[in-house]
């Protein structure tokens, strides 16, 4: 069965399901299902369309058309009052001779008042004035009184329960004409929510990236932001905008608007300046923009300054033509509303598709914020805020292991960061299997974990926990056609045991971690009070380092270095001490480390060179031109730019011939360098000068044949640890043979240290081995008590 509402057919079969899909989200005005958030254009749409169908439904309440049946009539009637009940409309129509003739189930809920105190009333006798809704009976006062009867226009009351309201009202005339036949139906729609929707929509459109503009007044100037070369693709200059080319980049359809605008301000008429229009770009298409602006006044009201901003809002534009195009539409179609239902379902299940999208959108965002792109893990920040719900339980215990791979820099800088970050991928998902119940694993950042385990943990099982962790990591992983192998340091502490908040705790098992990597590498420890001082004593070593030199608080001394066949001295090794006031003396191993992570090793040990070689000089000025001098550096020092050239500089400041100067780098920490082959090809260079290399500390790394025939080294130092035992050990008297026979193989000269006893330097010199250094001979001695050694020393001189 259908019946007819302004000519346009409905089923009303049909009734049921659209009220089901649309009456049920309409409480309060909008339909929830379709978040008005997103547009508040659509809004607009869709409470134009609800009064544009509640106009003509009312007809049928009030006036049947005569060739209806009974049966037609009642389910006409049942179907209007239950979509105006369901869609919450306020709908009042007035027969200008009969009064009031309907009045809608929502308009009494609305007002406070039955239709019995309203039907049949006057205008001014229903009684709406006094519950607050004296605009609507002014509408309808005037359209009885023979004013314009068709009105469309927003109403602001306030209820009788003192809640404001914003209606949507529209006034038709039906029926007549405006000689007072005929009847006014004044139908409203709540559009309060739609009117906040429309002030957020409005706050997030000023919070936007927009071009700042600002005039010169008397030049009639412009100048920009660099916003505006970005958006509108033109190159940046220095001169600024006149008036004349600004107009010429507006549309000629909106130039006029635009400068009735701009002269509305200016002349004081508007406060602010407000206006859209189209721009052209430099790519030859326009772009629509809304202009912000206020002129500034002196203080007599002359004009200094006019500025601004300019908002791209091309997007919202197209839109809301589109928008407009569709309600438009709508309005003058005059379709089935089988279809219109339709149509709306489209608009629906678009908006729905958005309103996902967003809800996407957020999720993404959420993720980017708490898990690392990279591993897939909880990031730190997740980290912090996990700590901070789970310790605010002040009965709450837990425990925080700090997880450092031990070489994952030199694989990074080796392989690429591509393979740097599949390893990290990796290492995460093997930490993520050991991972025990009611635990968290997180990247904190670079190639560092952190495990956080809630709950009671007895040390004990904390330490089993790390020696599983680190056991592994044992098995090696896959790269390409190879395999790398990747180790771990953990630093732990416990909550409350150790820390009184998830800051310290942080702290100290990063303080943990470092005194493990200290350790070597797969090492754990678990936190103790004594590592907080030793941070301390670092800290105040650090402080007293950075201005060590400054005080001359450095010194050299030099022990001599014996040719063992010849028994005359050959040289000596320049060895730094450091006493400082508060410090007292301060052992090379405690703050030549230090003095590396600072990079004060830096200028430190380009005084050491510069101080050795001055010494070398005025010995060889005093007549021992002979001998030669032995600087340790630090890989550190290798490794800055420009430092073959401070070494040349240096030689030739002291006037010092380079064969004369030998520098000496460590094994382990040469060898654990990700940059050897360039540490390599400054080695050359070196060599190149003429300066010998010594490799220090031979045999206690790595001790690999390949890499000796690799470096361009002169010289071994063999360590203290393999000569002491020499006396007692025959298995230690073949390993020292074997070093000597190896490095004589290789072409080098062979140094013995740390030697003590006569019995040492015989084995050494019967096996070949070339020069002696130890205590045997001498201490180290200050440059006055070098003096005096050669002096005594037989057949010293060169």
């Amino acid at each position: 069965m259908r019946s007819w509402i302004w000519g346009t057919a409905v089923s009303l079969e049909a009734v049921p399901a659209l009220v089901r899909k649309n009456g049920e989200g309409l409480q309060g005005g909008f339909p929830s299902t379709l978040d008005m958030d997103l547009n508040p254009y659509v809004a607009a749409c869709f409470i134009g369309l609800l009064v544009f169908i509640v106009v003509g439904a009312v007809v049928v309440l009030i006036k049947f058309p005569p060739f209806e049946t009974r049966r037609e009539t009642e389910l006409t009637r049942a179907f209007i009052k239950e979509t105006l009940k369901h869609y919450q409309i306020f709908v009042w129509a007035v027969d200008p001779i009969k009064g009031t003739v309907y009045f809608s189930s929502h308009a009494s809920e609305l007002s406070g008042l039955s239709r019995e105190q309203v039907m049949g009333k006057p205008v001014q006798q229903t009684g709406l004035r006094e519950a607050g809704f004296g605009g609507l009976v002014d509408l309808m006062e005037d359209a009885v009184s023979g004013e314009p009867t068709e009105v469309q226009e927003e109403v602001r009351i306030l209820t009788p329960n003192g809640k404001k309201h914003v209606l949507q009202v529209r006034l038709s005339l039906l029926g007549g004409n405006r000689r007072g036949t005929g009847v006014y139906v004044l139908s409203a729609i709540d559009v309060t929510e739609s009117k906040k929707i429309e002030e957020r929509f409005r706050l997030a459109h000023e919070g936007s990236g927009a071009i700042i503009w600002e005039s010169d007044m008397n030049t009639h100037e412009y100048t920009f932001s660099k916003r505006w070369n970005e958006l509108m693709g033109y190159e940046e200059r220095q001169e600024p905008y006149s008036a004349a080319e600004l107009l010429k980049m507006i549309h000629p359809d909106d130039l006029e608007q635009a400068d009735e605008k701009r002269q509305s301000h200016l002349s004081g008429e508007e406060a602010a300046y407000n206006a859209e229009y189209r721009m052209l770009t430099a790519h030859g298409d326009y772009r629509w923009m809304q202009a912000h602006g206020k002129v500034l006044l002196d203080s007599r009201g002359r004009r200094i300054r006019f500025a601004g901003s300019l908002i791209d809002i091309t997007d919202r534009k197209n839109y809301e033509l589109q928008l407009k195009a569709s309600l438009h539409e709508l309005e003058q179609m005059n379709r089935e509303l089988a279809a219109m239902q339709e149509e709306l379902k489209q608009q629906v299940e678009l908006l729905v598709e958005s309103q996902t999208r967003l809800q996407q959108n957020e999720d993404n965002l959420h993720k980017l914020a708490y898990y690392d792109p990279i591993s897939g893990l909880p990031n730190r920040m997740l980290l912090l805020e996990k700590l901070e719900s789970t310790l605010a339980d002040p009965d709450q215990q837990a425990a925080l292991l700090f997880i450092d791979t031990d070489n994952f820099k030199d694989i990074n800088d080796s392989l690429g960061h591509k393979w740097g970050d599949v390893l990290i991928r990796e290492a995460g998902e093997r930490l993520n299997s050991m991972l025990p119940k009611e635990a968290m694993l997180f990247r904190f950042g670079g190639d560092e974990f952190v495990m956080l385990l809630i709950g009671e943990i007895s040390p004990s099982d904390l330490q089993l926990l790390a020696r599983r962790l680190i056991n592994g990591f044992k098995p090696p992983f896959a790269a390409g056609q190879g395999e790398l192998h990747l180790s771990i340091s953990i630093g732990m502490a416990l909550y409350p045991l150790q820390a009184s908040g998830p800051e310290e705790l942080i702290k100290n098992a990063d303080l943990a971690l470092y005194r493990a990597q200290k350790q070597g590498k797969s090492s754990f420890v678990l936190y103790d009070a004594s590592m907080q001082l030793e941070l301390q004593s670092r800290m105040k070593m650090e402080a007293r380092l950075l201005s060590a030199l400054d005080h001359d608080e450095f010194k050299l001394v030099y022990q001599p270095q014996v040719d063992s066949s010849t028994g005359r001295i050959s040289g000596f090794e320049a060895l730094l001490r450091w006493e400082n006031p508060e410090l007292g003396q301060v052992a090379p191993d405690k703050f030549i480390q230090i003095a590396e992570d600072i990079r004060q090793i830096i200028p430190i040990g380009e005084w050491v060179l510069l101080t050795a070689c001055r010494f070398l000089k005025k010995l060889h000025n005093s007549g021992y031109e002979g001998y030669k001098i032995s600087v340790n550096i630090s890989v550190i020092q290798l490794k800055q730019e420009g430092f073959v050239h401070t070494m040349a500089d240096i030689l030739q400041k002291v006037d010092l011939p380079a064969e004369f100067l030998e520098i000496e780098i460590t094994e382990s920490l040469f060898m654990e360098s990700s940059e050897r082959n360039e540490l390599i090809a400054k080695l050359d260079q070196l060599r190149q000068l003429g300066i010998g290399i010594a490799l220090d500390d031979f045999g206690t790394g790595y001790s690999s044949l390949d890499y000796l025939r690799e470096l361009p080294i002169t010289t071994l130092k063999m360590d203290k640890k393999f000569v002491d035992p020499i006396e007692q050990d025959e298995d230690s008297r073949s390993l020292a043979s074997a070093i000597l026979l190896i490095g004589h193989s290789l072409g080098l000269k062979i140094v013995a240290e740390g030697v003590e006893t006569a019995s040492q330097f015989h084995f050494l010199k019967t096996h070949g081995c070339d020069k002696i250094q130890g205590y045997l001979f001498s201490k180290p001695l200050g440059e006055a008590e070098v003096a005096g050694l050669l002096s005594k020393w037989d057949d010293g001189r060169a």
